[in-house]
């Protein structure tokens, strides 16, 4: 017999879903339609609260939305919180963007260029350590927003 995921409480005459583990979003909108959705493989989730908001009660009340997607040319996701950088020696940290968590690049090593654009979460799927074409070479790691990083791939090659 499975176990269901999650801490319910019983608030009235029913029980209502409150806590999920890392690595699934709470979604508890309505009695009849609350579970902890896992995250499936290119994506991750850091705070099962993320995009929550606040009932009149004061209760977190979370409807049903999408994991944070996996930058795909920066990290291998499978799922749930994991979150392994491609390129090793890269700097990532977590960061918020109105109430949603998610992985940013910080820092790449030498040879390679910080492809981030804004601080939106959003925009964290797109962040990725582009390693400079053939012929050319950054002496210097790349910090975000400071050395050798760059808003798009194409803005970056002239910085090989």
């Amino acid at each position: 017999e499975a176990k269901a995921v999650g801490d319910y409480q019983r608030q009235g005459g029913a029980y209502r879903l409150v806590g999920c583990p890392v690595g699934y979003l709470l979604v508890n909108y309505s009695l009849d339609e609350q579970h902890c959705k896992r995250c499936e493989a290119f994506t991750y989730s850091l705070s099962p609260l993320d995009g929550c908001v606040r009932g009149n009660g004061g209760e977190t009340v979370c409807g049903d939305r999408p994991c944070q997607r996996c930058p795909t040319q920066g990290a291998v996701c499978e799922g749930l919180d994991d979150f392994k950088p491609l390129v090793e020696g890269s700097v990532w940290a977590v960061e918020t963007d109105k109430g949603v968590h998610s992985w940013r690049l910080q820092r790449c090593p030498a040879g390679y260029l910080a492809v981030r654009n804004g601080s939106a979460a959003s925009d964290a799927q797109m962040d990725q350590c582009w390693q400079c074409p053939p012929g050319t070479y950054a002496l210097q790691p790349a910090v975000y927003p400071h050395t050798m990083s760059a808003p798009a791939v194409t803005e970056a090659l002239a910085l090989c």
